[in-house]
């Protein structure tokens, strides 16, 4: 389940310009959907999708945007559904999951039965451990009130598995043809020290070195990660095995060292968890905030 790091081999202007080419496509494919999600925030909840404003984070977070929230029913009742469902599908206090095997002539092996409780009782704690239930608390409230929630987990040297729920806004999707989500670009705004922790200093640009030498450590810079399936082609340094490739980069022109390319990482599993709540011919789902909307607009006037 380890996370591969490679090098940024061969033609990096080329490999850049196709990252900018799928961001683009991915782009105009969300955008239908983004006018809803601001209508959904503003009269639910508005600390949900602020990375749908381009303004800066620390702007975003200290702003306040429930002005047009005069009866806070809907916000309550839509915790509560995240509480619900918490409580009713991944309860922490109960096993609410159990390995089993598909082959029934297996099940009653005694050495089997024993293999499957005690890795049923590993992966128990190793989510105790880390953070996902409190992530899972977060992408309920995603998906009840924008139809869709989207997280990254990727490894953890402390805790075996860390959750990255990306905010409503600062993800882009696509599905295969079964309907699974097996691409995400998400942004994310980083600041000079924390692109040195995650990259290290031989991937970053002189800009970015300038800054740290200079004490600029807290100004943001905007990164994109594309998570998608492997193709050896285009990433040649990954091994066939590993399933998928992740690739970030800084925004905006960086000519100084590898067209702004910051990493080329690898999984060998979709580390992608997208749940919608209903589909209907788009990645993006439609939930119960868009069934409420009309209601909870009639409720504020």
């Amino acid at each position: 389940m380890a996370r591969e790091t490679h090098n940024v081999g061969g033609n990096k202007a080329e490999l850049r310009q196709w990252l900018e080419t799928r961001r683009k496509s991915l782009d105009s494919s969300r955008l239908p959907f983004e006018s809803l999600w601001r209508e959904l925030k503003s009269h639910f909840e508005p600390y949900l999708g602020r990375a749908l404003d381009p303004n800066n984070p620390d702007d975003r977070l200290a702003s306040r945007e429930d002005d047009k929230i005069y009866n806070t029913e809907p916000r309550i009742l839509l915790h509560r559904m995240g509480a619900g469902l918490q409580s009713g599908i991944t309860n922490q206090a109960r096993q609410w999951f159990k390995l089993d095997v598909i082959d029934k002539r297996f099940a009653s092996n005694s050495t089997v039965r024993s293999w499957l409780d005690k890795t049923t009782e590993a992966i128990q704690g190793a989510m105790n451990r880390s953070n996902i239930y409190p992530a899972l608390d977060q992408l309920y409230l995603h998906l009840a009130q924008f139809g869709t929630a989207v997280a990254l987990i990727v490894p953890d040297d402390k805790a075996i598995v860390h959750a990255h729920v990306i905010d409503a806004g600062a993800y882009w999707i696509a599905a295969d043809r079964r309907g699974r989500v097996t691409t995400l670009l998400r942004r994310m705004d980083m600041t000079a020290e924390q692109l040195r922790d995650e990259f290290g200093d031989g991937w970053l640009p002189d800009t970015i070195k300038q800054r740290l030498e200079a004490g600029q450590n807290e100004e943001n810079h905007v990164v994109y990660n594309l998570v998608c399936p492997h193709d050896p082609d285009r990433f040649p340094d990954i091994r066939e095995d590993r399933m998928f490739a992740s690739v970030y980069w800084l925004d905006g022109t960086q000519a100084d060292k590898n067209d702004g390319i910051l990493a080329i990482r690898s999984y060998g599993y979709n580390p992608i968890i997208a749940p919608r709540w209903q589909l209907f011919g788009s990645p993006y789902g439609v939930g119960p905030g868009y069934l409420g909307l009309a209601d909870s607009k009639m409720l504020q006037a």
